[in-house]
């Protein structure tokens, strides 16, 4: 079995911090599991069927850099055409991908 590439884990760290986000910032929307630890384990499982191994996931969203981990949330938004926090789109988009198969939306639900 290969190792999947550093980008698909840059990747998946960004659609988990921007989903993250959007659970704290928009009103209606809420994240898998109760708190932060049960968010990562939650994420973590979930990215092992993109053949991403969970616990280098649980490491990069526990002690990951966290200027690095916005840099990779700001730029699966940015992909999306969608302004990082406090917009009208952030907060459209994620009532529009909540509990859906998206790659961010998967780790959303609306509350």
């Amino acid at each position: 079995m290969t190792a999947a590439p550093k980008v698909a884990y840059e990747q998946a760290v960004g659609e988990a911090a921007a989903a993250w986000w959007m659970s704290d910032e928009c009103t209606g929307i809420g994240h898998l599991g109760k708190d932060y630890q049960q968010f990562v384990f939650a994420v973590s499982d979930a990215t092992v069927a993109q053949g991403l191994r969970r616990q280098k996931m649980r490491r990069l969203l526990f002690y990951g850099q966290t200027e690095w981990q916005q840099q990779m949330g700001k730029a699966v938004l940015a992909d999306r055409g969608i302004l990082h926090k406090g917009s009208k789109e952030f907060c459209a988009f994620a009532q529009k991908v909540a509990g859906t198969n998206d790659a961010i939306g998967r780790f959303l639900i609306k509350e």
